[in-house]
């Protein structure tokens, strides 16, 4: 099989109860990009940001972002079982980091904010502007 992430072929051992169903990803792959939900929680004037992501170092291209996707279920698991307590909840990529203080009119209104997303983006630059 060829791992959705590596490009490398990789074996995997064929039994009963995975001849139907094949890995996506190699050994190695795995292990890297095994997926490991943090927070972080950033006051500003009038409230805090809640500020989910999966993974510390993510420099990947976008092909193997959208795979990676699929472990979003974890942040939308907190933000499903906690959404009484947030008064909005976003996702965050790339260019919506790049255009953050744009939306910052919008935001004012709000006091408990979650935002999450694949990889962490440094949030605390931004914090002077709410």
């Amino acid at each position: 099989m060829k791992c959705k992430i590596c490009n490398q072929f990789f074996l995997m051992e064929t039994s009963f109860q995975t001849l139907f169903h094949f890995e996506d990803i190699c050994s190695l792959c795995e292990n890297v990009y095994s997926p490991i939900l943090q927070v972080e929680v950033i006051p500003f004037q009038g409230g805090l940001i809640h500020y989910y992501y999966l993974y510390v170092d993510l420099t990947i291209d976008f092909s193997k972002e959208l795979y990676l996707m699929k472990y979003l279920v974890k942040p939308l698991n907190v933000a499903i079982s906690h959404k009484n307590d947030f008064d909005i909840i976003l996702f965050l990529d790339l260019d919506d980091y790049q255009n953050l203080p744009n939306w910052f009119t919008y935001f004012s209104s709000y006091k408990n904010i979650m935002f999450y997303s694949l990889g962490i983006f440094d949030l605390s630059k931004y914090v002077r502007i709410f």
